[in-house]
């Protein structure tokens, strides 16, 4: 699949434009965006977390090794069902609110996690709700990149999100694995509560400096 994508890209190179070279702009891009960069670095947290630990979590609430993969399964399938209603909602509803709704709306999901019965049937629907509404979040924050910068400055800052979901993805397993062994099984969620949490309160209070004064002014958002 990966390799066909080269046919319909091939055929760009007349229509590309030719962008200077990126270089230095990677610190500059970043200082224009940190609300977005706290996003994404927070929702590579959870997602790293998620996807190493998830497995771990299950088999100690109680089910087997073969339906704690069946459960996280679950995952990307809510996020392919809810990337379109979150995508018409992007450019329906300012972004920053709609990034603070998602963030609130997973932690308070994830608080669900310890007391839904991982044998029955709504924790299926919970974990596609909460997957795909955190997910969510990191599909805002590219439209929102998107809005903000253009040219080189967008492909550094595009650089600068990946760098920051690695770095998240890094934390966020380490200590959700550290709070497990300190706390028990109910460390998985609280750690993942706590970075929707914490993504929420960056989303809210993070100002956008001036580079990204049009994405401020399109939403009619405050610094």
């Amino acid at each position: 699949a990966v390799g066909l994508l080269a046919l319909p890209m091939a055929g760009l190179s007349s229509v590309t434009p030719q962008l200077p070279a990126v270089q230095r702009r990677l610190l500059a891009a970043v200082g224009t965006i940190p609300g977005l960069l706290a996003v994404v670095t927070l929702w590579g947290w959870v997602d790293g977390s998620m996807i190493n630990l998830f497995g771990v979590y299950a088999v100690k609430r109680g089910v087997t090794v073969a339906h704690a993969s069946f459960l996280f399964s679950l995952g990307p399938i809510g996020n392919i069902i809810f990337q379109f209603p979150i995508g018409w909602l992007a450019d329906h509803v300012p972004r920053r609110k709609l990034l603070a709704s998602l963030s609130a709306i997973a932690c308070g999901l994830a608080l669900l996690l310890p007391m839904v019965d991982f044998g029955g049937n709504w924790v299926a629907v919970l974990l596609v709700v909460c997957s795909a509404v955190g997910f969510g979040t990191f599909t805002v924050s590219l439209i929102a990149l998107g809005d903000a910068l253009t040219g080189t400055a967008l492909v550094a800052a595009n650089a600068a999100f990946g760098l920051c979901w690695g770095l998240g993805t890094f934390a966020g397993s380490a200590i959700t694995g550290g709070l497990m062994d300190t706390v028990g099984p109910i460390g998985f969620p609280l750690a993942l509560a706590a970075g929707f949490l914490v993504q929420c309160v960056a989303v809210i209070a993070l100002p956008l400096r001036a580079g990204a004064a049009g994405f401020r002014q399109s939403e009619g958002l405050s610094p």
